[in-house]
């Protein structure tokens, strides 16, 4: 998955994030929404290290499959929208 996928899917994917690093508030990852510079900024600070590590979690985490199928999952139950008449 890109940075971009995740930040159209903020909302969904959010939850997932703070799963993946409990030490996150759910509140600040919501407020950061989807604007990757201030997520990685405050990906570091919480886990007191430098932005470049904080980089490498990132880039590691959006290859998994869990990230992946957190957002098809979430897509997959918005309904088709209705048909014109």
């Amino acid at each position: 998955m890109q940075w971009k996928d995740a930040a159209q899917n903020w909302p969904e994917i959010t939850p997932h994030i703070v799963s993946r690093w409990p030490a996150l508030e759910e509140s600040e990852v919501r407020a950061i929404d989807g604007d990757q510079e201030r997520f990685l900024n405050y990906l570091a600070a919480a886990k007191n290290n430098d932005e470049v590590a904080a980089q490498m979690e990132l880039a590691d985490w959006l290859m998994t499959t869990d990230a992946m199928d957190a957002v098809k999952a979430d897509n997959a139950q918005v309904p088709p929208l209705a048909k014109a008449s």
